[in-house]
């Protein structure tokens, strides 16, 4: 199998090399600190690799064994730009954001998956990178397919991926070929032409040149990527970074300065810099700088000239003629990434500088401490190329650390139920940077102790289906996006479109911290092909949603301790976030009516009911007043059954998030709440109904005709047997805490689980064990000494079984008859109820009756024969037995078939008792009773079938 795999990988291998190699490629000659290096690419209209989108393959050649970097920028500048970095000491290809100098701002995209046939191979001392990118892509710098598009590079000294030892930028002008079958259109417009505000790398003169020694920060899992905005103009414009504006006046009104400080800037080796953008109106020239007095001579500035090859340099002005300013030498030119360019009727000068340049007088250096103010000087040209300035002026700025917005202050969410030791809170961000402006949402869910946490989105309130954000304290790995479409571990699987930004968990002062930020559906959210349900996503447009949350047993990957659910509107703000729409109000029970304190798995809960005959409220007829009130902040039901169980009951539920109160019936636990369904409208004949909330209680009040047509009955003399439950949140979701009762007149009582786990013992120790060991009694008889000492043991364990099986069923029994209304008939062997679990029991009981009386009457063997004495007194070997009847062979067979099927509907309904108990007493976890049953039946049928095989 292995071998046919790697001859498939090495088909497909060669068969895309061939494709590649023959696809031909547009090669760009690169210059300057890029010289000898080779960028090459191929546009892909309608290409099959990336489901029919355009895409552009990307060949980057350079001389030597050292990572490589190929991306894409607005300006040609490497902040707030995008690149693929091949690191081959780390063997990685991945897509970064580059949107600052600080060494966490070079960052993992989380759409590295949308690269494809992304490789990099080292020879003969070159190194080759070459992938497969789309043109636009969600949260991406957008490549235009038809027009020009800056594009840089960039390689390291060696494979460790450090402080880069050739930069620089080109422009690349692409054109989608027009499919075949496309209408051919007459223009209407002169065409676009090439952006003029990036300098291209294959015209030598214009070279926009990069420090050898400017250094590029390797990313960190720290800080989450932050998405520049999809650019679809033909001409960008610089983009900018957090910058601090300074108004300008008198002649220099017209133009605009603005600065942002870098500390440590990675690109000077950690110094500190400043990056300047200047503008003047008008295709012209630009100059800024720094004066002693603020006046032009002496100062020492920095000019760009749109229109003429020179660089954008720095320059010392001693007078005011053209011969008075000179460029500094090659060893003080201490800028980075410096650029001029013209868009929208302005000229835009950009550059880095560092603060302090020991190599000139400190008056004509830029100080950053807060107090120290500086003299700068700019100028606007008359022209693009050398020339006299137009507009000149002077100005003073103390710079300073830019002041960091003030931070939002977290909702908190009051958790109750099962997850009141959770903690919830959360912080809308609007038109977030972190998220290309898009809305979004930062969480953080808190559980008690060293242990896993999860939070998500569920549309009924239920695990299944849901997304969810999942984090393992014990992995190495951040918290990652999942989808729960089952409850076992292989019900959950990662969503291959991972949208968390900054995702981190932490364990402190006993506790696990998970928090991330996530879009917002739908500007900063979209369905994917595994979640297409928008319900799975949060909102923030005043809708309710629902939120699951669980707490794990341990570290790792394990079961949960905590579950459960919990509605959130999604609000601006620092106050308790709400989470009810019911009116808040003390309980009130009419006068007259008996309180009940319920307990089990409702402790805390109270019921109080009044009995009223011919109630004129209800047209004459008998009814009840109940007031049920629980120690929670979430929906709650309270009704009649027959059984105590949920399916086949009906049930009053009253939903806070709505203020509804109505009948339902209750078919099926389905998931989807499918089995949850309000009554017909002409049997919604509730009186007074209510829903009201007060001091972390919920109340539930009405007022219900005792009898009803297709209703469970409720006698208003005898028992009846109640169910209640409540959610974890004010939205009708799946509960998180269910119980049933009795109640008559003034007794009320949870009901008695005693019994039911007697019934289970006795049915478990008889079927899950003696049965199995009696069988391989028979089938390993070989191996037990003595004759026939293996049919004593089977016949001993095999009665057993059968005294056992009778005990159990009587046991059931009396546990009907002790929780049924002595008006009701306990339809003991009911067919319809709990998969048949009564109805199988009773068959298992007569069958092993059946195969009890059936070995006891079994036709006997053949007898044995005897040995001879010769006439030395010598025992002869007796003859062989003589062949069995034919109704000894049919019995055997009858009676090994009747065993096996006997056995395994025993293990069936072994199964279902245990699900329905836990339903019913332990809130549905039964999982655990099921896989130590699961493990005994499992090594005794394994045991069983290799003696079958032994005597086959």
């Amino acid at each position: 199998m292995h071998r046919i795999t790697n001859l498939l990988i090495l088909i497909a291998a060669v068969s895309f090399n061939v494709k590649l190699a023959s696809a031909e490629f547009e090669s760009v000659s690169l210059t300057g600190r890029l010289a000898g290096s080779t960028l090459e690419y191929r546009l892909n209209p309608e290409d099959e690799l990336t489901g029919g989108r355009d895409s552009i393959t990307i060949r980057y050649t350079v001389p030597r064994r050292c990572w490589l970097a190929v991306g894409v920028s607005l300006t040609g500048s490497m902040i707030n730009s995008e690149a693929v970095i091949a690191k081959p000491e780390e063997r990685s290809i991945r897509k970064y954001k580059l949107s600052d100098r600080s060494t966490s701002a070079i960052t993992e995209l989380p759409q590295s998956r949308t690269l494809y046939n992304a490789t990099f191979s080292q020879s003969g001392g070159i190194t080759i990178l070459t992938y497969t990118k789309l043109l636009v892509e969600d949260g991406e710098l957008t490549i235009n397919g038809n027009g020009s598009n800056i594009f840089i590079a960039a390689f390291g000294s060696s494979n460790t991926f450090e402080f880069h030892q050739g930069y620089g930028s080109t422009v690349i002008t692409l054109s989608l070929p027009i499919p075949s079958d496309a209408p051919t259109l007459a223009p209407t417009e002169a065409p676009v032409p090439a952006p003029t505000d990036a300098t291209p790398i294959d015209a030598p003169a214009t070279a926009v040149p990069a420090p050898t020694d400017a250094p590029v920060a390797a990313p960190t899992d720290g800080q989450a990527p932050t998405y520049a905005p999809v650019v679809t103009a033909p001409n960008p414009t610089p983009v900018s970074l957090d910058f601090e504006e300074v108004p300008l006046a008198g002649l220099l009104s017209e133009a605009t300065f603005r600065y942002h400080l870098n500390r440590n800037d990675v690109m000077a080796d950690g110094a500190d810099t400043i990056t300047i953008e200047f503008t003047c109106p008008g295709n012209v020239w630009a100059g800024v700088g720094v004066s002693q007095f603020g006046a032009m001579v002496p100062s020492k500035s920095v000019r760009g000239f749109p229109d003429e090859s020179t660089p954008v340099q720095q320059y010392f002005m001693e007078g005011r003629y053209v011969e008075s300013v000179n460029a500094l030498p090659d060893d003080e030119q201490t800028l980075i990434d410096p650029q001029i360019s013209f868009a929208n009727d302005r000229t835009t000068l950009l550059y880095t500088l560092p603060l302090i340049n020991a190599a000139q007088d400190e008056v004509f250096d830029i100080r950053a401490d807060g107090t120290t103010n500086t003299n700068f000087i700019g100028a606007c040209g008359t022209t693009a190329g050398q020339s006299f300035h137009r507009l000149y002026g002077s100005f003073g700025v103390t710079v300073k650390d830019p002041t960091p917005p003030p931070e939002v202050e977290f909702r908190k969410v009051a958790l109750t139920g099962v997850l009141a030791e959770a903690t919830f809170q959360y912080r809308l961000n609007r038109n977030d940077v972190m998220a290309d402006g898009a809305d979004t949402i930062t969480i953080e869910y808190s559980c008690p102790g060293n242990v896993w946490v999860g939070v998500g989105v569920s549309q009924f309130g239920v695990m299944i289906p849901a997304k969810a954000v999942t984090g393992f304290p014990e992995l190495s790995s951040p918290p990652i996006e999942v989808f729960l479409e089952a409850r076992g571990v292989e019900g959950v699987t990662a969503l291959p479109e991972q949208t968390l930004i900054d995702p981190q968990i932490s364990f402190a002062n006993d506790r696990t911290t998970m928090r991330y930020t996530i879009p917002i559906f739908p500007t900063g959210a979209t369905t994917t092909a595994n979640v297409e349900n928008e319900a799975l996503y949060v909102h923030a447009d005043g809708r309710s949603n629902n939120f699951i949350g669980a707490c794990g047993t341990s570290a790792g990957p394990s079961f949960h301790r905590l579950y459960g659910s919990f509605g959130v509107i999604v609000e601006e703000g620092r106050t308790e976030a709400p989470t009810a729409a019911a009116p808040f109000a003390a309980p009130t029970n009419p006068p007259g009516a008996d309180i009940l304190e319920l307990r089990g798995a409702l402790e805390g809960s109270t019921l109080g009911y009044l009995f009223t005959f011919d109630d004129p409220n209800t047209g004459g007829k008998d009814s009840i007043t109940v007031t049920y009130t629980a120690p929670v902040t979430a929906w709650v039901g309270v009704g009649a059954s027959e059984t105590g169980l949920m399916i086949g009951s009906d049930a009053v539920i009253g939903i806070p998030a709505t203020g509804e109160v109505k009948k339902y019936s209750l078919s099926s636990k389905s998931g989807d709440l499918s089995g949850v369904t309000p009554m017909p409208d002409d049997q919604q004949t509730l009186v007074n109904a209510a829903i009201t909330q007060a001091n972390g209680f919920t109340t539930l009040t009405y007022t219900k005709i005792l009898v009803e047509d297709g209703e469970v009955p409720i006698n208003r003399v005898g028992e009846n047997i109640f169910i209640a439950a409540h959610g974890s949140s004010n939205i009708l979701g799946f509960h998180s805490v269910r119980g049933s009762f009795s109640l008559s007149g003034k007794v009320v009582a949870s009901r008695d689980n005693s019994l039911w786990v007697v019934h289970g013992w006795l049915a478990a120790i008889a079927w899950g064990v003696m049965c199995p060991l009696a069988i391989l009694a028979g089938l390993f008889r070989k191996y037990i000494p003595g004759e026939g000492i293996w049919f004593q043991i089977h016949r001993i364990l095999q009665t057993l079984v059968i005294v056992l099986t009778i005990a159990s069923v009587s046991v059931a029994i009396a546990a009907l008859n002790k929780e049924t209304p002595a008006s009701l008939s306990a339809d003991h062997f009911n067919s319809d109820f709990s998969d048949g679990h009564r109805l199988i029991g009773l068959l298992v009981l007569i069958f092993g009756i059946v195969q009890a009386a059936n070995g006891i009457m079994r036709p006997h063997l053949p007898p044995k024969p005897e040995p001879n004495d010769d006439e030395q007194g010598n025992k002869s070997t007796p003859p062989p037995a003589g062949e069995k009847s034919c109704a000894r062979k049919l019995w055997e067979g009858l009676h090994r078939l009747l065993g096996v099927g006997l056995l395994a509907l025993a293990w069936y309904q072994i199964n279902l008792g245990i699900f329905w108990y836990h339903e019913i007493f332990n809130n549905g976890e039964s999982e655990s009773t099921l896989n130590a049953f699961y493990g005994v039946i499992g090594v005794l049928g394994v045991l069983i079938v290799i003696g079958v095989a032994m005597r086959v």
